[in-house]
């Protein structure tokens, strides 16, 4: 399992210029996040994270969706991400969606040791807000 970031952490990632932080609420409560950090034409995905009774109710699809919106209508072109290997949950979700896997950063993590998986998903073809209404 994952460290949680401090609440430090997320204060400081929300100050980043080059941060991107989305909150999911209900009841006016954060119940996930989504956490990009983007560099000219490249971002990465660092956290998606929901609380474990929220899961399997659309919301990482959804703060996953909502980012790449954004990022794609900011002009960003690829987007990459590090995922344990053992995250099933989370490998099929951005299976699904539709990055691919590019390498592996073997004992990458630790508390366990576990090794990381590289993956990419290209924004070029993802569809932006103004593309909605174009009738194409």
């Amino acid at each position: 399992m994952a460290s949680p970031w401090s609440v430090e952490q997320l204060a400081a990632e929300l100050q980043h210029p080059a941060g991107l932080l989305l909150a999911a609420l209900q009841d006016g409560q954060p119940v996930g996040y989504v956490d990009f950090r983007t560099v000219l034409s490249e971002t990465e995905l660092l956290r998606l994270v929901v609380l474990p009774d929220r899961q399997r109710q659309g919301m990482a699809r959804s703060l996953l969706e909502s980012g790449l919106v954004l990022l794609a209508d900011q002009g960003v072109q690829t987007c990459f991400l590090e995922v344990r290997s053992g995250n099933t949950p989370a490998r099929l979700l951005y299976a699904q969606y539709g990055f691919v896997k590019v390498g592996t950063r073997p004992n990458y993590y630790r508390d366990p040791g576990e090794d990381a998986v590289l993956m990419r998903y290209d924004l070029n073809g993802h569809r932006r807000k103004d593309e909605d209404n174009s009738g194409s």
